[in-house]
């Protein structure tokens, strides 16, 4: 597998159906494993870690082969900051089926 891809201050990129399965399969990874961490200390971590490696699960499972999907970073809100939020973005025939925001745990 690739690198994950690298992102552009308030800049979109399409990305390949490699880099996509590597980026949600690693937002997966992420949120399981801070679940698992966290379930000792806090249940209510673990219980939001859990629901973010669901949704990320989610999007994967949406996303079709013939898809385009984009990262898509919008300006910062802190001047700060070098980029705002970052979304993976779906597109399919022209249509959006997918704005979703990346969280990291």
């Amino acid at each position: 597998m690739g690198e994950l891809p690298t992102l552009e201050p308030w800049g979109a990129r399409l990305l390949s159906m490699e880099e996509v399965e590597h980026l949600l399969t690693a937002m997966v990874r992420i949120n399981d494993q801070c679940a698992d961490m966290s379930r000792v200390l806090d249940q209510s971590l673990a219980k939001r870690n859990q629901a973010e490696a669901e949704r990320y699960r989610e999007v994967r499972w949406k996303i079709e082969t013939t898809d385009r999907v984009w990262l898509l970073t919008e300006p910062p809100d802190d001047p700060e900051f070098i980029q705002g939020s970052v979304y993976l973005v779906v597109i399919r025939s022209g249509r959006l089926i997918v704005k979703h925001k990346l969280v990291a745990a």
